[in-house]
């Protein structure tokens, strides 16, 4: 337990998968996280995290108070954070319909500026999540 740095009074959250199912190999990545089917963080790993960490769970509240209000129930906490996946599929969905019409005339010199105008914004935002995700003790 010292090597977890977890000390007396303190207390520990275990999720008991069913290991009846096969469970592919892990792929090597410099961060392990279990993930999905989806290809998304398993929601029962997030829900952990956020319930052992503080600093994580101040931040969820802040960025994601739907979620911070179902944090207790696994069920609950499962199903808003498929919603919130769903939708943000449906926004990549529909940023990439946006530029297929767009590119539907390449000599459109508005609908390519608006293009790399759409591609930088997508690019900061990725950068930001990447940076909340891959540091969150930095923010």
């Amino acid at each position: 337990m010292e090597q977890l740095s977890i000390g007396d009074g303190e207390m520990l959250a275990l999720h008991v998968r069913d290991t009846s199912r096969p469970v592919p190999a892990p792929q090597p990545q410099t961060r392990p996280q279990a993930r999905g089917s989806s290809g998304y963080p398993d929601p029962e790993t997030i829900r952990l995290q956020l319930l052992g960490n503080p600093e994580m769970r101040a931040h969820a509240v802040s960025q994601r108070p739907e979620l911070a209000r179902v944090v207790e129930n696994p069920e609950l906490f499962a199903q808003a954070l498929q919603r919130m996946q769903d939708q943000e599929r449906e926004e990549q969905n529909r940023r990439r319909q946006q530029i297929a019409d767009l590119n539907a005339d390449p000599f459109d010199i508005e609908a390519q500026t608006r293009i790399a105008e759409m591609i930088r914004e997508e690019r900061v935002q990725e950068n930001l999540q990447n940076a909340i995700e891959h540091n969150p003790e930095g923010g």
